[in-house]
């Protein structure tokens, strides 16, 4: 489980054997060198990963649903990854809406603010937004309130430059792709990236944690204070706990609607009981690499 766990961070390239685990909990090893994030050109906007790899990050807007014609132009995205490339689409359940609160009750406050009425109503409802994305909404079933954000991330090795592939080109593809699905790609820059992973890991938005050129980006994720504990079952780090959860059996046919019931369907009340009752994270990987592929296809046929 917690091999699953790291290799979503990590990527298919980067291994983790049981004696790291060991050192986790024996010695002071930092967690931090896990993550694939080193250094970012600000000119081209493509991260350079320890592991020799060029990547590439874009933070997407999230659809409840879409057509088969926008699909089959996903698809299309397949037919971009050279050969050892990489293609993950991520789907984050953040526990923070604040900022948005925040703007609600702002703008309540400046057309209400000669009511005490709507003032006080804008206020009790922005604290029952901020309870129901702790402990959920009672009336569906304890499902919490979220901030859905969808990651899509692409790397390579970097000596593919060397036999014709252009990162850059290969970013302006990628994103004319899922602009065609509506999705609004925007490019995540570093600084988002760190605030991003540090509420991830650490359960709490962080107020003055930036960019810093001169050091890597992954040490700036969590800082030396943010208690990690590893154990087989579970990942610890502060107050949040990791944990990978796996379908009971692998569907005969695997479609948009198959998929959709791993992280909730949308057919309201009726699928209430059917949804994550904690916030998530949703990954599916796309490896363009035969050895990669083999090796998969062989631990999948263990479970």
């Amino acid at each position: 489980m917690i091999e699953t766990v790291m290799n979503f961070f990590a990527g298919p390239w980067a291994t983790v054997s049981g004696s790291d685990f060991r050192k986790w909990s024996s010695n002071r090893n930092p967690f931090s060198r896990y993550l694939p994030y080193l250094a970012y050109d600000q000119e081209q906007e493509l991260y350079h990963n320890p592991d020799e790899t060029v990547g590439i990050l874009f933070k997407c807007r999230p659809v409840g649903g879409i057509s088969r014609e926008v699909m089959d132009g996903i698809m299309g995205l397949l037919d971009l990854i050279p050969e050892k490339g990489v293609l993950s689409v991520s789907l984050v359940s953040l526990p923070y809406i604040d900022p948005a609160l925040e703007q609600f009750t702002a703008l309540k406050m400046v057309r209400g603010r000669d009511n005490p009425l709507v003032m006080e109503a804008a206020e009790s409802y922005a604290a029952f937004l901020r309870e129901s994305v702790k402990n959920g909404i009672p009336q569906m079933m304890g499902t919490p309130l979220r901030d859905l954000q969808l990651i899509v991330s692409f790397k390579a090795p970097q000596s593919l430059e060397l036999e014709g592939v252009d990162f850059r080109e290969l970013k302006v593809s990628i994103r004319e792709a899922l602009k065609g699905a509506h999705l609004n790609p925007e490019t995540l820059p570093p600084g988002e990236l760190i605030r991003l992973m540090f509420l991830i890991f650490n359960g709490e938005y962080p107020e003055n944690i930036y960019w810093e050129k001169d050091l890597s980006i992954s040490h700036l994720m969590l800082p030396a204070h943010s208690r990690v504990r590893v154990e087989w079952d579970q990942i610890s780090i502060g107050k949040n706990f990791f944990r990978c959860i796996t379908p009971r059996q692998v569907a005969p046919e695997v479609s948009l609607q198959t998929t959709a019931c791993l992280t909730g369907l949308l057919r309201g009340p009726i699928d209430d009981p059917n949804q994550i009752t904690s916030h998530f994270l949703y990954t599916v990987i796309m490896v363009n690499d035969p050895v990669i592929a083999n090796r998969l296809r062989a631990k999948a046929a263990l479970f």
